[in-house]
């Protein structure tokens, strides 16, 4: 009887580790709801999304067209891969295909996942977080409730503290914990012999439910695609609105402008006809200022001689002798020899003595 009792525990025992080494955590319902089923990563394998469980989660609306993008995200990827026991990436692209999204994620060697750019969810998170610009990151509690909409300037200036500050915030929900808290009692101490590892059969009817469920399902993203579309064809259309409205506008303005156009033609051609003839009086003053010019040049320079004879006599120097020809020259009869007059000296006037090599004044 004891062996056989022993032998109860034992396997009782050997069954739950085998559960709790084998059993994997379920994803928050309230996560499930905004992410989904399935993820992708940077190589297009696909993911449950039960390896979010127990993460605090970073929506990234991202896109390779976008170079702040480019610049932000080494900066969440570095982040998480020294956050990875606590802190997931979920990157919700805004590409226009598929190719480009995985290309994207390739070139920034981006760790984490990806919603599919196909995936109904993408849109959906768009809208539910009135997401205007990128890049953006929504930080969310294991439970999905929001953290934080302010996730990047967070990780940009707030590395070191964002993770815990995240988890001190009143929204932060354990989840872990939670699971641990709902696991029911095991067998060990007890008489309780192991449950059935094997599932009842399926119970009528449930292909069909399920069926219909998947229906509802596509119905509702339909109806939501729809409503989507109807409201960017009243955009459109309220668009086209104001921009007929515009072009009036703007055909008014064309047609004044010509007629100013066509007033300053008319003033042009007049301009460039007082211009021509204006041209033409400088073209004769400047002839006249030259000979005028000339004129002066020849008073200033007989203005600039103080001798206008050949020879005439000085009572302090004796005979001296220059011409028009000669001029700055004058040669003294008492010295012997040229001297250089140093124009526009006056009283009294400076020469050169070349004979001694130095100025004269008298």
């Amino acid at each position: 009887m004891k062996i056989k009792i022993s032998f109860i525990l034992c396997s009782s025992i050997l069954i739950f580790l085998l559960v709790a080494v084998t059993a994997k955590a379920e994803l928050h319902s309230g996560m499930k709801e905004l992410v989904g089923s399935s993820l992708i990563d940077k190589s297009g394998n696909e993911f449950s999304t039960e390896v979010l469980s127990g993460k605090m989660i970073g929506l990234y609306f991202s896109a390779g067209w976008c170079p702040p993008c480019k610049t932000f995200s080494p900066k969440i990827r570095d982040f998480r891969n020294q956050n990875s026991e606590d802190f997931e990436i979920v990157m919700v692209s805004a590409e226009s295909s598929s190719y480009a999204q995985l290309n994207y994620m390739k070139d920034m060697d981006m760790s984490g996942y990806a919603l599919a750019l196909n995936s109904p969810k993408t849109n959906q998170l768009y809208r539910q977080f009135s997401i205007t610009g990128i890049p953006t990151v929504v930080i969310l509690s294991p439970d999905g409730s929001i953290l934080s909409q302010n996730g990047r300037s967070e990780i940009t200036y707030n590395a070191n503290t964002s993770i815990s500050i995240w988890k001190n915030s009143p929204n932060y929900v354990d989840t872990k914990n939670e699971e641990e808290d709902q696991q029911p009692e095991t067998a060990s101490g007890s008489n309780a012999s192991a449950p059935p590892s094997t599932a009842p059969p399926a119970r009528p009817g449930s292909t069909l439910e399920k069926e219909i469920e998947e229906l509802k399902a596509e119905n509702a993203r339909k109806d939501a695609l729809i409503a989507e579309l109807k409201e960017w064809a009243e955009q459109c259309e309220k668009l086209a609105v104001d921009f007929n409205a515009s072009c009036a506008a703007l055909s008014g303005e064309v047609n004044g402008l010509k007629t100013e156009i066509v007033a300053l033609t008319g003033e042009n051609d007049n301009l460039r006809a007082q211009l021509s003839n204006a041209e033409t009086t400088a073209s004769a003053c400047s002839m006249e200022l030259a000979q005028v010019k000339q004129q002066l040049e020849q008073c200033q320079a007989q203005a600039q001689a103080p001798f206008l004879t050949e020879w005439i006599y000085s009572p302090e120097q004796g005979w001296l002798y220059t011409n028009a020809e000669f001029f700055p020259f004058i040669y003294s009869e008492s010295q012997g020899d040229w001297l250089l007059y140093e124009i526009g000296s006056s009283s009294a006037r400076n020469f050169f003595n070349y004979k001694d090599n130095e100025w004269q004044s008298w």
